[in-house]
């Protein structure tokens, strides 16, 4: 390399030099702590989106620094869990620490793990319950996209279960609260059809005009299948609240 070349980088690296010198001299009471909540919420978000279920958790449990932005209401207005019996708990708790009252975009999917430290069906049951539940109690109502797919795994046979029954009953309960949805995918869902019928029914009256996206597959329960007039039935059934989504193509 020439020595022309050489010139420049040899006053770069002088420069860097006196600068680590310079910068070793300073008290360390003079040195600022890092503010995270002075991070744009957008960075913050995608911090937080890398984050196990159990990493966000322990985030929440961290210094006063991470807290405070880490629960601040503005952060979160978009959300995605896997509900796989693995790390369940985690994603309640997580819940717990943060207001979603400014979430907009809620994915959840309950397709079971195939592999890792799975907790049992009842313990992940009630996991979702609790942040159904939660949901409720703080009045997510203004989502504008809702993903709850595979929930057909714990709807089979809810009308004799009691504990599958009160899931059911908030989904139900959760979904009617909408107002402002524009995608909606409940697909794999497994409900019966009169059960169904009744919360597309109250979902296309409250925002089925702002519908676009509509994602529904399997979302009736298959033990109708063998039935010669099921096709016939949920055609009628479903007939009625499919013509409040206006703007699906």
């Amino acid at each position: 390399m020439s020595s022309s070349l050489m010139e420049p980088l040899a006053a770069k690296r002088l420069k860097l030099a006196m600068d680590n010198i310079h910068n070793s001299e300073i008290p360390n009471q003079d040195i600022k702590q890092p503010d995270w909540s002075l991070l744009p919420f957008t960075v913050l978000r995608h911090i937080y989106s890398f984050s196990s279920n159990k990493d966000l958790y322990n985030m929440s449990l961290t210094c006063k620094t991470w807290l405070e932005p880490f629960v601040a209401p503005e952060i979160w207005r978009s959300l995605t869990f896997r509900f796989d019996r693995n790390q369940d708990l985690y994603v309640t708790r997580f819940l717990k620490r943060i207001l979603p009252v400014s979430l907009r975009h809620l994915n959840i999917d309950f397709k079971e793990a195939d592999k890792g430290i799975i907790v049992s069906e009842i313990d992940s049951l009630e996991c979702v319950k609790l942040v159904i539940r939660h949901m409720i109690i703080h009045k997510v109502k203004n989502l504008v996209s809702l993903r709850l797919a595979n929930i057909g795994r714990f709807t089979k046979n809810w009308p004799e279960d009691r504990k599958r029954k009160d899931l059911v009953m908030l989904v139900k309960c959760f979904i009617e609260m909408q107002t402002d949805l524009q995608v909606f995918n409940l697909s794999c869902a497994g409900l019966d059809l009169e059960t169904g019928r009744k919360m597309m029914l109250k979902l296309g009256l409250n925002c089925g005009s702002n519908v676009h996206k509509l994602v529904i597959d399997d979302f009736i329960s298959n033990d109708y299948e063998g039935n010669e007039d099921f096709v016939d039935m949920m055609y009628k059934s479903l007939l009625e609240p499919l013509r409040y989504f206006i703007k699906l193509t």
